[in-house]
């Protein structure tokens, strides 16, 4: 199990069979590791702002510093996810994508009306699918794009959003409303 702490920012390992705990050091310079992703052969780790990013081996060892390749974000980082692998991550007002070298970077604006990405969900056959902060649209991430498939919910900040399997999705709001629904359907939302 990886976490990501505040207000040390620092990318944690906790052995689940037996509790062991491993410290792979700080994040950045922010107070909040906000993300972590992985993968086969990474960990991937990025903070609030300022907004960094760090690739590690999954002993701990720190591969690449990515940070370079983030766009500018009054927020920093707000989710990673790894598909295929590529990963993606929510910085400000894109989706940017990239090899964990930091090759292929590929920046996706969101839409004025949405305030920022917060959420990103893989579903099990590989699509990566990004949830707006306070709209609540959510998208497809598509090789240069988002493609919109639905608002299931509005004026809400999220706290989880999940790919119940290849066409079903389900979100938490800050408020805890729960809502499910078919991918590009309507949703069915529990106060």
């Amino acid at each position: 199990l990886f976490i990501g702490t505040y207000p040390e920012c620092r990318l944690l390992r906790v052995h689940r069979e037996s509790g062991e705990v491993t410290d792979f050091g700080r994040v950045g310079t922010s107070q909040y590791a906000v993300a972590v992703a992985v993968d086969e052969e990474h960990v991937y780790a990025s903070t609030a702002a300022p907004g960094e990013l760090k690739v590690y081996d999954h002993d701990g060892t720190e591969v690449a510093d990515l940070t370079e390749h983030l766009s500018d974000s009054p927020v920093g980082t707000l989710a990673l996810a790894v598909s295929g692998g590529i990963l993606y991550i929510a910085c400000g007002q894109e989706v940017v994508s990239m090899r964990p070298d930091g090759s292929e970077r590929v920046a996706r604006t969101i839409p004025e009306e949405d305030r920022y990405i917060d959420k990103l969900t893989v579903t099990p056959d590989g699509r990566v699918l990004a949830l707006a902060r306070m709209t609540t649209n959510y998208y497809e991430v598509t090789a240069d794009a988002l493609e919109l498939l639905g608002t299931p919910w509005q004026d809400v900040e999220n706290q989880g959003f999940f790919a119940i399997d290849d066409e079903t999705v389900a979100g938490v709001s800050g408020v805890g409303h729960v809502w499910s629904c078919p991918i590009g359907g309507e949703a069915t939302v529990t106060p």
